[in-house]
């Protein structure tokens, strides 16, 4: 019995046993189910799907997702596809999710999931679209239930996205009086078609005959037809053309179609001022992502300048397209904004007229009307031009410009130079201002070389007229170094100095223009030689034509000197006051004589019944002294009546550039044109 009692209990311990491993087993099941059903794998594929969209990698949302059988998207692939052309369609560069949620529905127990998205398109960002979705399981494996509304929340299977684009339209640049100098005109844009191109003679003939049609070199074309966003059916745009422009019949692989492209009217004679428009290169675009292949930007000149106030904004719209009712819902929609209208002061007329008789040189004109700043010609030789560099130039032109030794893409207006004798009319009024130059007083000067004692060395300021006894007003008429230089040096470096101080050495006019601070000196005018060199518009400064313009005004407007400008404003001119009305009048009245008495540099400026004010001058640059060497002349002139003009006319090298006229010959005509057409 002993025996029995001792089996009994053993078996009740094995049952025992044998049930807390039972109810171990039935615990994991049960903590297995709930942890499979506690929302975490939803969770997770829901955050991989949401950070594959957000990072646009959406090869990464294939193994998350499985199509229900009333889609187009039959499988994974196909739904990646179809991310791909959407979102690629809508050019989204960038994608913000948040709001990320898993919940468990309590009526049918299931999870759903809910986040919110917007999208940054070529139309900017859309606005915040809620989403919602659920799971399915795949092989005992959590997957979203995938449908079109988890690309855009109210699309179906069936529906399309739409995309149109409104480009905006370019501003114009005008001038003073509403006269176009840049606008979009009716045009032809050539372009290849690649699928044609294998017709007829074959690729390789077609481009080569396209080649010569267009004097566009062959493996332009072809890299061209290399780019990543070109297929069979694509434009490939080569150049611009005229409406009239045919294609000859043999050719295969050329299209046309009308396009407004950009024009330039004045041509040359605006090129440096207005630039040129061109399409957009991978380095535009890698500085700008907003840029895209075929994108028309400024690529020099006031076109480049304000490119961002003359391109505007382009826009359109996106909608979901129902494939039953073809009714579109707006996902986003932008109105496009035109470019605004860029209104200059320039006159157009004059410009054209200054190009025309300066062309066959190498220089510049520049013109202000005194009483307001605006500069109303700025036109530099030689020119490129513009047309040529928007509708395609060739690599024969365009290497030919480049290779010019007289830098047709410079513009002289805005280059520095040593401005000559010109600058005499500021040591007069610096030297009257101060009461240290008497107007009057006849200086005698021997010979035509002078230097102040023994210590200059072999060093000379020289003259061109042996005049013995010269007053400031000969001094003028004559263009006298010599007095010039005694002068300075008879009134100091302080009194020099002080007086150069108030004029804008060092100052940014903040015009749209790519233009260095005039300079006085490099550390300051810390010699005779220098003193003397600086009265005469020598030594070490450098001023640019427009700058020379500013400084001259105060002789135009009793003392004041203006501040340029090049867009029509109706603010109130900018000026400070440089010298005394009486100063002013004084010099100017020199200036005067200097066109009017025979002997004057500027005589052949003088012009029965006007009343032309004007000053030469010429910088001469050379190795050494006793040599020949370039000379840059300059003729300063303005109107002593109403003030309408004030201009400056220069020529590089003008001993040679002037082929034997002098610099007053090319400037007469044009000032001829302000009396004839414009007073």
């Amino acid at each position: 019995m002993k025996g029995c009692g001792n089996n009994l209990k053993n078996k009740r311990l094995a049952i025992s046993g044998a049930i807390l491993v039972i109810v171990v087993i039935i615990a994991v099941i049960v903590f297995t189910v709930l942890a499979k059903n506690n929302g975490s794998a939803e969770k997770k594929v829901v955050n991989n799907f949401t950070e594959a969209l957000q990072k646009q990698k959406y090869d990464a949302i294939a193994p998350l997702v499985v199509s229900d059988k009333a889609n187009d998207e039959k499988n994974s692939e196909d739904i990646v596809k179809r991310y791909k052309n959407v979102f690629d369609s809508l050019e989204v560069t960038e994608t913000k999710i948040t709001n990320v949620d898993v919940k468990k529905d309590e009526e049918d127990k299931k999870y759903h999931f809910s986040y919110t998205a917007k999208y940054k398109t070529f139309l900017g960002w859309t606005e915040e679209f809620k989403y919602k979705g659920s799971f399915v399981d795949d092989n005992d494996e959590v997957k979203i239930a995938w449908q079109p509304s988890l690309i855009i929340p109210f699309m179906s299977p069936g529906d399309k996205i739409a995309v149109d684009n409104t480009s905006a339209k370019r501003g114009e640049i005008v001038d003073v009086n509403g006269e176009k100098l840049a606008f979009n005109k009716q045009q032809k844009q050539a372009g290849l078609y690649p699928d044609q191109l294998k017709l007829g003679k074959g690729q390789k003939e077609n481009l080569k005959s396209i080649a010569a049609l267009f004097d566009v070199d062959e493996k332009i074309l072809t890299a061209q037809l290399k780019q990543e966003w070109v297929q069979g059916d694509s434009f490939v745009p080569i150049k611009i053309v005229p409406l009239s422009f045919k294609v000859p019949d043999a050719i295969n692989g050329v299209t046309m179609k009308e396009v407004r492209a950009r024009y330039y009217p004045y041509s040359e004679a605006a090129s440096h001022l207005i630039g040129y428009v061109g399409e957009v290169s991978a380095e535009d675009i890698k500085k700008e992502p907003t840029f895209k292949p075929g994108d028309l930007i400024g690529k020099s000149g006031l076109e480049y300048t304000f490119n961002k106030r003359l391109k505007g904004e382009n826009g359109g719209s996106i909608t979901v397209v129902n494939d039953v009712t073809d009714k579109a819902d707006n996902v986003q929609m932008k109105k496009a904004v035109n470019g605004e209208n860029i209104h200059l002061t320039i006159n157009a007329d004059i410009q054209a007229k200054a190009y025309e008789e300066l062309k066959d040189t190498v220089g510049s004109y520049t013109a202000m009307d005194p009483k307001t700043g605006g500069l109303t010609a700025l036109v530099s030789v030689p020119a490129y031009d513009p047309n040529k560099m928007t509708a395609g130039i060739t690599d024969k032109d365009y290497a030919k410009y480049e290779s010019d030794k007289n830098l047709p893409f410079l513009a002289r207006y805005t280059a520095r130079y040593a401005p000559g004798s010109t600058f005499k009319t500021i040591t007069a009024g610096i030297g009257l201002d101060a009461k240290k130059i008497d107007p009057l007083k006849k200086r005698a000067i021997t010979g035509l070389k002078w230097q102040k004692d023994k210590s200059w060395g072999d060093y000379f300021v020289t003259r061109v007229s042996d005049v013995p006894q010269v007053d400031m007003t000969d001094a003028l008429v004559y263009s006298d170094n010599i007095y010039f230089a005694q002068e300075a040096l008879s009134m100091g470096q302080d009194t020099m100095e002080n007086g150069l101080k108030k004029l804008p050495f060092g100052t940014d006019f903040k015009l749209p223009l790519d233009m260095a601070d005039a300079q006085l000196s490099n550390k300051g005018i810390n010699s005779d030689i220098l003193l003397a060199d600086t009265s005469y518009g020598q030594g070490e400064l450098l001023i640019t034509p427009i700058q020379q313009l500013a400084m001259y005004s105060t002789f135009a407007r009793d003392g004041k000197l203006i501040y340029p400008h090049l867009e029509v404003t109706k603010n109130a001119p900018k000026e400070t006051e440089i010298f005394t009305k009486e100063t002013a009048e004084k010099v100017k009245n020199a200036l005067y004589e200097t066109v009017n008495r025979p002997e004057g540099t500027a005589h052949g400026l003088q012009t029965a019944g006007k009343h032309i004010a004007a000053k030469t001058g010429t910088a001469e640059i050379k190795e050494k002294q006793d040599t020949k060497g370039d000379e840059n002349s300059f003729v300063l002139a303005m109107d002593t009546t109403d003030a309408s003009y004030i201009s400056i006319t220069m020529v590089e090298k003008s001993n040679v550039n002037l082929k034997g006229k002098k610099i007053v010959d090319v400037t007469k005509p044009i000032l001829g044109f302000y009396y004839d057409n414009l007073k």
